[in-house]
């Protein structure tokens, strides 16, 4: 079967026919495939009827063969598609090259561990996503890029933050090639009805000037409605940043410092934040925990949520909703930009590819890295939102035309601001074992009521400090 991106040029991927298709991805397997090598067109034979004089040209030297190991997450979907769309292209624009997949686990986790055990057999793959620099330098997997981008004059400013994020650069250096944009709270939405209903005016557009956290609050309790002891409307579904390590980004806050070497829990902007964030749950009651809006709204079918279902004002969402969100037609919802408290951030995750330290091929591992970028290959084969600013603008108004009242304009604005593309520890060796032992029992903790935000974010720290020391000492 012809793949749907083979009958037209590879531009065409951000049009109607990928777009159709977003929301779709099915279950990833693990297997190992190779694409096979697009060889060098042979050299015609030379006429019979050739003048005894005229001297035959000299072959052009056959390319060198060169096979990359490429490490990387697909679903079903795409490892349809994924060999006409990258690999063969990638084979006929640099002769000799084959690429060879090796399809990653789904676990961010499970890539990490996969690729040291990799390097200790020696069998690091050429290319791979650069999830966590601090880890993956500490651990020898991946190579610096800047030679390569100064060598080649390669354009950073094509990038949000010109590529430097939290998920791109360790201590002045890039090792990862920013190729798409990924996160929990993406976007915050809000239903035009119901804040028409409650008299209360729809947020501005502009992320410089947005809603105020006390203006954000007050609106949500004004969005709450109560009748005979029962909620009959709440303000929230889920708020960004919902991904609760993140909430101290709009506070200009974060767990650690950007160096990834001293624990911040404690610092009075994540206090803050926090008590801020989870007033909304315990004192305004306008945030329910999942029981209780089930409780009170009834339970939502699959496939819907109380916002959707037109029962709450205000929804953050994930980067793997934007066709469900596009589709949903039965109430009136647009995007705001998130509450301003220091700032007004998106909650960006802004992922690249980079070249590992056993490559015997660097410089054609970096020709593919770079092949992710230019067409936004990667990011439309998998239906994310590019990581290039004008890819990912075509993609989201591609991705909107038939919506106009949304006010994409809003989203699309905020791709330059991106912050940091989230906190820092997230990337650290350390995180997976302070989120399992520390951050979510200090969470449900606090979101139960049971612990209040200053008294356990001061009481995580030194075990947050042990746990990273301990990690660093490996």
């Amino acid at each position: 079967m012809r793949s749907e991106f083979e009958e037209r040029p590879l531009a065409g991927l951000t049009r109607r026919r990928l777009l159709a298709g977003i929301g779709a991805g099915g279950l990833g397997v693990s297997f190992l495939a190779a694409c096979g090598t697009v060889a060098p067109s042979a050299e015609p034979e030379a006429k019979e009827e050739m003048e005894p004089e005229t001297k035959a040209e000299e072959p052009a030297p056959a390319a060198e063969e060169v096979t990359l190991r490429y490490f990387s997450w697909f679903s079903e979907r795409d490892l349809g598609n994924v060999e006409s769309v990258m690999f063969e292209p990638f084979a006929e624009e640099n002769p000799g090259a084959t690429v060879e997949l090796v399809l990653a686990p789904g676990s961010l986790v499970g890539q990490g561990i996969e690729l040291t055990t990799m390097l200790a057999g020696g069998l690091l793959p050429d290319v791979f996503m650069c999830l966590a620099p601090p880890l993956y330098v500490r651990n020898g997997l991946v190579q610096p890029l800047d030679d390569l981008i100064k060598r080649d004059n390669y354009d950073m400013t094509q990038f949000a933050k010109n590529g430097r994020t939290a998920f791109s650069e360790f201590e002045g250096q890039v090792y990862g090639l920013t190729t798409y944009h990924h996160g929990e709270a993406i976007a915050l939405l809000y239903n035009r009805q119901l804040f028409t209903d409650a008299g209360v005016d729809e947020p501005a557009e502009d992320w410089a000037n947005s809603w105020t956290w006390d203006d954000f609050r007050d609106t949500m309790q004004q969005l709450t409605q109560e009748s005979g002891g029962k909620f009959t409307q709440y303000g929230l579904d889920r708020v960004g940043i919902n991904y609760y390590p993140n909430t101290p980004m709009l506070w200009d806050g974060s767990w650690i410092t950007k160096d990834y070497q001293t624990i911040t829990s404690d610092a009075p902007e994540v206090i803050e934040a926090y008590e801020s964030y989870l007033a909304l749950h315990l004192q305004d009651r306008t945030w329910p925990s999942r029981d209780e809006a089930n409780e009170n709204l009834g339970e939502p079918q699959r496939g819907f949520t109380h916002f959707t279902l037109g029962q709450t004002g205000v929804i953050k969402m994930g980067s793997w909703q934007l066709g469900a969100y596009r589709d949903t037609t039965d109430i009136d919802w647009a995007f705001t930009p998130f509450p301003k408290a220091a700032v007004s951030l998106p909650e960006f995750k802004i992922w690249g590819y980079g070249v590992g330290t056993q490559s015997e091929a660097t410089d054609q591992a970096w020709e593919f890295v770079k092949f992710h970028i230019p067409e936004d290959r990667w990011a439309l084969l998998t239906s994310n939102i590019p990581a290039r600013l004008e890819g990912a603008e075509m993609f989201l108004r591609d991705l909107y035309q038939e919506r106009p009242d949304v006010r994409v304009d809003v989203f699309v604005n905020s791709l330059p601001l991106g912050g940091d593309g989230g906190d820092p520890v997230l990337v650290t060796s350390a995180w997976p074992r302070m989120l399992e032992e520390a951050v979510r029992p200090l969470w449900n903790d606090m979101y139960a009521g049971t612990v209040a935000p200053a008294d356990g974010l001061k009481n995580v720290k030194p075990i947050l400090e042990n746990i990273l020391a301990e990690e660093a000492a490996k």
